[in-house]
């Protein structure tokens, strides 16, 4: 998985990677996260609330284009 910190423009919208998404009016001029689930191959948008709680607000399906592959452990620092 990856995340993302993107601010919501005036027009409802982040950025990922070139592409719109719309989060909706409540979070125009606020930050929220993204995150791509290489797996699922969706991308979820959370916000943290005033009381600092992660709320999930939407989901878009997210087509990679190309195949996943699973990790390879030695990538990983190990002793």
């Amino acid at each position: 998985m990856d995340f993302y910190c993107r601010w919501s423009d005036s027009k409802e919208e982040i950025f990922v990677f070139n592409e719109r998404f719309r989060v909706g009016e409540a979070y125009i001029g606020d930050f929220v996260w993204a995150t791509i689930d290489t797996k699922e191959q969706s991308l979820g948008i959370s916000y943290n609330d005033e009381e600092m709680i992660v709320r999930k607000i939407k989901r878009f399906e997210y087509d990679i284009n190309e195949p996943v592959q699973d990790l390879d452990d030695r990538i990983f620092y190990q002793e």
